[in-house]
């Protein structure tokens, strides 16, 4: 109903309408035609015109009530425009003026809706381009200007709101970038948790799409920062398009054996790690399998102190978090003293700083069987070869022996076994079998060759003899 037309009714009835606000007009005059009923005008030309019952109420100016014999019309519109009204005055009367009344209330509502709408528009207008902005390096221009029917509505000031609502943006992207990590598109890497863990911050803080699609893409690095810039299409334009994108790039097939191998060996190391970062590094390696109930099994098996995997087989927790809060209460106790006692490792393997305790003679079968243990870890260093030590090797004393000979000066008291005489520059030395101690040797003055100038020959002859032969001296 227009203002004016409203103005006329309040007049009609005799309601004073102090209130600015438009909108309570309507109560104020169904509340006073509910309390004090509807009643003709004073003169006799809408009197005329109204068609009622008697004994109606009426209410003067003053608030007096009488009654009369006729009732008025209820002019809904413009009395000027639209021609009089027969009413009854009767509880469907005033349901009429209500329903006409609540329409227009909806008619109002419906506006503001559409304004609403056309702000939202507005304001994701303003994100993406503060978003494709930020992720192109460029600074937006503040200079721009731009109108719309909701500036005109509420009389903002067009380069305020553009300010504000890039304001918003940049603090939103700048608020989810802090909140995640990068993304390397690595083996170790898992996809599905990161993009798992943008849309829960973004959810929780009601961030619109463009900026996750901004975050995400300033977070990639290395193989996945490569991907990104060479691809082309719907994954620069929405985030529903990006991530499907990056899921079937990145998202790996899991070869179950070769992982839960690599969780089975990862073992806690008391020296160098504490139990809450050994237990987080196992984690991570384990939610790739999805193993949640045998995560706490996992994490004892890898304890290598006996003392430490009894004490944690006994816990009975019913969450990785209350396992881990009872591990780091016995943990803190004695990890101090294991780490002290366990000797430091030298270069080549051998401890240090043992106690004199360890190194008395034991009798027995501990005895022997530590110095087979100790056989087996040797290793030499002549041959490379493992189970005796270089002053043991067979090849170096072979070795030793071989040079001694051939250095040697004088001839050794050896018995040699020359060949077939046919060949004299072949002859050497003979053995009698009347004396095997007596070694006849040819002369030079009988035309042979002298055994100085054959001496290699002839060592060579009896070294090999002498391990060939057993002759005895």
């Amino acid at each position: 109903m227009p203002i004016q037309a409203l103005h006329e009714e309040a007049k009609k009835y005799g309601v004073h309408l102090s209130v600015e606000d438009s909108h309570r007009w309507v109560d104020i005059i169904i509340d006073h035609l509910t309390k004090n009923g509807l009643f003709n005008q004073t003169d006799n030309v809408q009197s005329t015109q109204a068609v009622g019952e008697p004994n109606t109420p009426r209410s003067s100016a003053a608030g007096n009530t009488s009654y009369i014999d006729k009732a008025p019309d209820i002019s809904l519109y413009d009395t000027a425009a639209q021609s009089s009204l027969v009413e009854d005055p009767s509880p469907q009367t005033f349901s009429l003026l209500k329903e006409q009344l609540q329409l227009q209330k909806e008619q109002m509502l419906q506006q503001q809706n559409m304004l609403q709408q056309m702000a939202q528009q507005h304001s994701f207008m303003q994100q993406m381009f503060m978003s494709l902005s930020i992720s192109r390096g460029n600074l937006p221009s503040q200079s721009r200007a731009s109108s719309s029917p909701l500036h005109d509505t509420q009389n903002y000031n067009s380069n305020h709101f553009i300010d504000s609502s890039m304001a918003a943006t940049g603090q939103s992207i700048k608020f989810l970038s802090q909140a995640i990590t990068h993304f390397g598109g690595t083996e170790n890497e898992n996809v599905t948790l990161w993009l798992e863990k943008i849309e829960s911050v973004a959810a929780n803080h009601q961030l619109s799409p463009m900026v996750k699609l901004s975050t995400a893409t300033a977070k990639l690095n290395k193989v996945a920062r490569k991907w990104f810039d060479l691809s082309t299409g719907d994954v620069n334009k929405s985030w529903d398009a990006f991530k499907e994108a990056i899921t079937r790039r990145f998202k790996k097939r899991i070869l179950f054996n070769v992982l839960i191998q690599k969780v089975e060996n990862r073992r806690w190391n008391i020296a160098s790690e504490t139990f809450q970062e050994y237990a987080m590094n196992k984690l991570a390696l384990m939610h790739l399998l999805e193993l949640k109930d045998d995560a706490i099994h996992f994490l004892i098996n890898g304890i290598n102190n006996l003392a430490l995997k009894s004490a944690a087989a006994i816990i009975h927790a019913d969450s990785i978090n209350h396992f881990l809060d009872e591990m780091h209460h016995i943990t803190a106790v004695c990890t101090d003293s294991l780490r002290k006692n366990i000797p430091a490792v030298s270069k080549y393997g051998k401890p240090k700083g043992i106690s004199s305790s360890f190194n008395k003679p034991k009798v027995g079968n501990e005895d022997n069987s530590k110095g087979s243990s100790q056989k087996q870890d040797s290793f030499c260093v002549y041959c490379r070869n493992k189970g005796h030590l270089r002053e043991d090797c067979f090849k170096l004393r072979k070795r030793e022996q071989l040079q001694k000979a051939i250095l040697s000066p004088a001839t050794p008291a050896i018995a040699a076994v020359a060949e077939p005489a046919a060949d004299p520059l072949s002859l050497v030395a003979l053995v009698n079998s009347d004396n095997g101690r007596k070694i006849i040797t040819e002369d030079s003055s009988s035309g042979g060759h002298s055994v100085r100038s054959c001496w290699a020959r002839f060592a060579y002859y009896v070294l090999y003899f002498r391990n060939h032969t057993s002759v005895k001296l």
